[in-house]
């Protein structure tokens, strides 16, 4: 009976098996620093806010890019 090999390193890595994150809406993420935690989550919020109103997260972002943040009518200074 013949020996089962182990798996072998992909070119470029060390590792037979790629390597694992965190799992963050369906996207494999690895912060490198609490700041890059920190954009992280504000980046985050502001989108989930503004998908609970209604707005798409690219029309919020290119928004905020573009004309400023957007900010519900509820919260609106003035």
């Amino acid at each position: 009976m013949a020996a089962t090999a182990a798996p072998t390193a992909r070119p470029g890595r060390e590792h037979p098996f790629p390597r694992q994150g965190h799992a963050v809406c369906g996207y494999v993420t690895v912060w490198r620093t609490l700041d890059g935690l920190a954009d992280f989550a504000i980046v985050q919020s502001y989108l989930s806010t503004a998908a609970k109103w209604g707005i798409d997260a690219l029309d919020a972002l290119t928004q905020l890019f573009t004309d400023g943040p957007w900010l519900p009518t509820a919260i609106r200074p003035g």
